[in-house]
C-alpha cells in the first residue's frame, strides 16, 4: 500500500534543514534592503502652502535584483528627508515623470505618466491631506 507523506514526516531532518536554509536565504535577501543597501535620490520636494508638510518625490534603487521605484512621501516640514521612513502615498516602477503639486494646504495632486499596471501604491487620503492623481502623457 502506497501512502504519500509530507516531506516533514518522511524525512524530518531534511525538511528541517531545508526550512532553516530557506529562512536564512530569505533573511539575507530581505536584509539587503533593510540594512540600508538601497540608494535614494530626491527628484522633487514641494512644501505645502501653509508650510506644514513636504511632499517628496524620490527614486529608490536596491540594485540589480529588483526593479527601481519612484515614490512620493509626505512628512512634517520640520523633518529632513531620510530616504524612505515617511508614509508613502504613491509608488510606481515606471521610470517616467513624477511631480507633486499642492493645490492648497490640504490637497495634493500627483502628476505622473505611469501606466496603471506599474502603480503599486496610490493613496487618496493621509491624515488631513486629500490626494488626487493626474495622469499626463509625457509630463
Amino acid at each position: 500500500m502506497n501512502q504519500a507523506y509530507p516531506l516533514r514526516k518522511a524525512f524530518p531532518s531534511i525538511a528541517t534543514r531545508f526550512q532553516s536554509a530557506a529562512a536564512v536565504a530569505l533573511a539575507l535577501l530581505l536584509g539587503g534592503c533593510i540594512a540600508g543597501d538601497c540608494d535614494s535620490s530626491v527628484l522633487d520636494e514641494v512644501r505645502s502652502p501653509d508650510g506644514a508638510r513636504i511632499a517628496a518625490a524620490f527614486h529608490w534603487d536596491c540594485g540589480a535584483t529588483t526593479k527601481t521605484a519612484q515614490l512620493i512621501t509626505l512628512r512634517a516640514s520640520g523633518r529632513s528627508f531620510d530616504g524612505g521612513d515617511d508614509p508613502i502615498v504613491f509608488s510606481t516602477t515606471w521610470g517616467g515623470k513624477l511631480h507633486p503639486v499642492w493645490k492648497d494646504a490640504r490637497t495634493l495632486v500627483i502628476e505622473h505618466d505611469a501606466p496603471a499596471r506599474e502603480i503599486f501604491i496610490q493613496e487618496t487620503q493621509l491624515e488631513s491631506v486629500t490626494i488626487s492623481y493626474l495622469r499626463k502623457g509625457g509630463l
